[in-house]
């Protein structure tokens, strides 16, 4: 995505706001309890009203906002959904336990968008979330220190833009520690940077603050164009998740439709992907 003057204009803004955004960062995990299992916690935070996304985007992103953009927050609970393969190429390289596990816990979006509602600015970023500093899957952390090519299951590709199974995620120099991170629900939220044995955690505040300035958090184009298997195709595949396209037991997504129901008017939109309007 091209960078514009009015993102600009928000990034630099975003420190006028520090106190609101230490203040409401914290706020958005009131009344979640974290006796509850690691889904259960980021479920809640996820897709419950009065907490979590729910709460920044009823509290923060109007703080945040200008008469010329408007700040939005959405998210996906992915717990289990998908289940990845690891494929033949990175089992080589990172041994793990199992031949595949899940994706992730949560997929945390920003987007800036114009007085239009045209998305001027996207990131996301994929968490794994732990309630202690243990990690109990060797294939769970081969997948975030250093898998690149996995594969996924038949009902997400089969709805996708690249109807094969395999997917790249961002290696190091293309802005890995970005894009992937481990969420520590310890008392309170902690994030920590892949690889795990950086030790390298700061809190959620200063993860918060890190998403808006364009610091954490891989852009992405979505759809993507042009369709290549990679960061911006998994995301793809994971909003479908979130907008029920790929069948699901629970509501999975969350404040997704100024995120992912416009397309910039020059791109020719998949009517499989049902994500822009005909």
């Amino acid at each position: 995505m091209t960078p514009s003057p009015e993102y600009d204009k928000f990034v630099k803004s975003v420190s006028n706001f520090s106190q609101d955004i230490i203040n409401h960062s914290i706020n958005s995990w009131n009344g979640i309890d974290f006796n509850l299992t690691e889904p259960q916690i980021i479920k809640r935070f996820l897709l419950d009203r009065g907490v979590g996304v729910d709460y920044l985007n009823r509290n923060l992103a109007p703080i945040l906002s200008y008469s010329s953009y408007e700040v939005k927050f959405a998210s996906v609970f992915i717990h289990q959904k998908p289940r990845i393969s690891r494929h033949i190429s990175s089992i080589n390289l990172c041994t793990g336990d199992t031949p595949g596990c899940e994706l992730g816990d949560l997929l945390v979006v920003f987007c800036l968008l114009d007085k239009n509602k045209t998305p001027l600015f996207r990131s996301a970023v994929i968490s794994q979330a732990k309630k202690d500093r243990i990690l109990t899957s060797q294939s769970q952390q081969c997948l975030y220190d250093s898998d690149i090519t996995f594969s996924m299951p038949a009902r997400i590709y089969n709805n996708s833009i690249i109807n094969t199974p395999e997917r790249n995620l961002p290696d190091y120099s293309q802005g890995r520690t970005k894009a992937l991170h481990y969420l520590i629900l310890d008392k309170f939220p902690n994030l920590r940077q892949v690889p795990w044995n950086s030790n390298l955690e700061y809190s959620w505040t200063h993860f918060l603050n890190r998403i808006l300035v364009g610091d954490l958090g891989l852009p992405f184009e979505n759809p993507p164009t042009p369709p290549n298997p990679d960061w911006n195709c998994i995301i793809f595949d994971l909003l479908n998740i979130g907008q029920g396209i790929i069948p699901s037991r629970i509501q999975r997504g969350n404040a997704l439709a100024d995120i992912v129901n416009l397309c910039p008017m020059s791109r020719i939109c998949n009517p499989m992907s049902r994500i822009c309007n005909p």
